[in-house]
């Protein structure tokens, strides 16, 4: 198990995330993590949990929070004892140890070996991913602890950029320094590395004005004078002392050339971005349950939840890796001739359909006669079949053609089928059809927090990028309440790797592409108003006619020259 507290309290095992419950449980765990490998008596636990009042059932609440913990995490994890509860976690598997330790380890480097030191640092804190527990983290058996992790992440950026100027990185630092600045004015630390950043940067001047605020600032909120430490630094600047200049020899700072974006923009992940998908794993492993039990499988979420992608760039990829000549996979999207599109999807021609109700099941077998392999037929955008521009006999013919192929028992055809939400209603009031979305739904949930810093992170991680913690946090509350908008969170990620000012990638980064909300209307503004006059009346015109208006339906989109 993998317990990660520097940030939501999310557990993994393996690369699957695991649910923790409700509120008061999740506090349990985290009560417990807090003080892991020590025993937890019963009734610390009930104060720690619910105070100085605790309902009358508190016990047995308690006890039924730790039977399902166990029974979630496994039994090796929570041990009984005789007056209560221990929990197991060490720097393996605990993140919080694992900060502390790298931090520790750094700090002792940093006189005699600066390179390796910025390597522990940097691997500190990029175990970080915002709040300590999350919104547990304001509990008061947990507030302490919070409060004490944040400083110590505050201890350890110091260290990290003492380390970084001592290996010349100072460049890079001003920026960030600026704003370390900027949000924790009192810490002089902080004041004299941006002071020191400036002036090996060549802005010396810069460097004295950032003493003038430091001195400034201390004296409205403290009344005092910065300390000893940092006017010598200010006297060494003026003097221009050889003995602050930065080492001769600079490193850049980053360990592998980057050579593309690994985000997807607007478009959904197909098989060959599979490499750079990530953050679904436990809805692929559902996907993977289903399909080797039934032949059946909707996949129904809203429009943007990343059903496509879950499908494309997740199941396929693991059941290519699990078994490849077991299955034969065929996509396709229904659009305004589902049969057309089924026989070219087969490699099939024209005169291969009969035009009756069996059509899919004999274009299969002609076409994939191998023994002992299944048909995994990947219907993609199942919504478009129910669009106003198809015709309503090749829609009913179609969907008995599947009802056929999935119901017959000597069928060696297993048919998964993306639908968006808003037609669900309509794809189930066909009885047969109905019949098999009923028993087959796999429901697209939104993404976790930790599913979130997945799909964000990882990618970035393979090309040599990282991310600044706060940003993931920031990132995950904007997703907040907005389950549709995958397109928007993948998009914004796109424009923030290609804009980035270096690495990591911060909250400056990402304001200043616009945010979730900002990015993509910035960029189309910007696309748009840079065409000519015509353009724009063209632009206008593709738009309108890539939408279909559904007349007491709902809008989708039409596919257009």
């Amino acid at each position: 198990m993998d317990f990660r507290v520097l940030g939501p309290m999310t557990v993994r095992a393996g690369t699957r995330v695991v649910r923790l419950g409700g509120y008061r449980q999740q506090l349990v765990l985290a009560v417990m993590l807090l003080h892991a490998n020590r025993e937890l008596s019963t009734d610390w636990l009930i104060d720690a949990v619910w105070g100085e009042e605790p309902p009358r059932s508190a016990r047995k609440t308690l006890q039924a929070y730790v039977s399902r913990l166990r029974h979630t995490l496994g039994e090796p994890a929570i041990s009984a004892t005789q007056f209560g509860y221990t929990i197991t976690a060490d720097g393996d598997s605990l993140d919080s140890i694992r900060f502390e330790d790298l931090a520790t380890h750094g700090r002792q480097l940093l006189r005699g070996n600066p390179p390796a030191a910025a390597d522990a640092l940097h691997r500190a804190l990029a175990l970080w991913r915002g709040m300590p527990f999350g919104e547990l983290g304001s509990e008061p058996a947990l507030q302490p602890e919070t409060q004490r992790l944040l400083e110590l992440r505050l201890v350890t950026t110091e260290d990290r950029v003492d380390a970084d100027l001592a290996v010349g990185r100072d460049d890079g630092l001003v920026a960030e320094l600026g704003r370390l600045v900027e949000e924790h004015p009192l810490r002089e630390r902080f004041r004299g590395q941006l002071m020191l950043a400036l002036y090996r940067s060549g802005r010396q001047a810069d460097a004295l004005r950032a003493y003038a605020g430091a001195r400034q600032t201390l004296g409205n909120e403290l009344g005092i004078e910065p300390s000893q430490e940092l006017r010598e630094l200010e006297n060494r600047i003026l003097q221009q002392d050889p003995a602050i200049d930065g080492p001769a020899i600079r490193s850049n700072g980053n360990a592998s050339v980057v050579t593309r974006n690994p985000y997807k923009g607007l478009r959904s992940f197909g098989e060959e971005d599979a490499e750079d998908f990530f953050g679904r794993e436990e809805l692929i492993d559902e996907l993977e349950r289903r399909v080797e039990r039934q032949q059946f499988v909707a996949v129904v979420g809203p429009s943007g939840s990343g059903k496509s992608s879950a499908v494309l760039a997740g199941l396929l990829p693991r059941l290519r890796s699990s078994g490849a000549d077991r299955w034969v996979v065929a996509t396709m999207v229904p659009g305004t001739h589902p049969f057309l599109e089924f026989i070219s999807a087969l490699g099939q021609p024209i005169n291969a359909l009969r035009g009756d109700d069996l059509d899919v099941l004999r274009v299969v077998q002609v076409a994939i006669p191998t023994s002992g392999s299944r048909v995994l037929l990947v219907i993609d955008q199942f919504e478009e079949l129910f669009r106003r521009d198809v015709d309503a006999k090749e829609r009913s013919r179609f969907v008995r053609n599947l009802v056929e192929a999935v119901d017959d028992p000597y069928s060696n055809v297993t048919v998964v089928a993306t639908l968006r939400a808003d037609f669900y209603d309509q794809a189930i009031s066909n009885a047969g059809l109905g019949r098999l979305i009923s028993a087959g739904t796999v429901s697209v949930l939104p993404m976790t927090v930790g599913e979130l810093e997945a799909a964000a992170t990882r990618p970035a991680e393979r090309v040599g990028v990282r991310f600044e913690p706060e940003l993931i946090a920031e990132l995950a509350s904007d997703m907040a309440g907005q389950h549709a908008a995958l397109p928007l969170f993948e998009y914004v990620l796109t424009q923030l790797f290609e804009e980035r000012s270096g690495s990591p990638l911060t909250r400056s980064d990402y304001r200043k592409v616009g945010g979730l909300s900002g990015a993509l209307a910035r960029r189309a503004e910007d696309v748009y108003t840079g065409l000519g006059s015509s353009q724009q009346i063209i632009a206008r015109q593709v738009f309108l006619r890539s939408t279909a208006l559904g007349s007491g339906q709902r809008d989708v989109r039409r596919r257009i020259s």
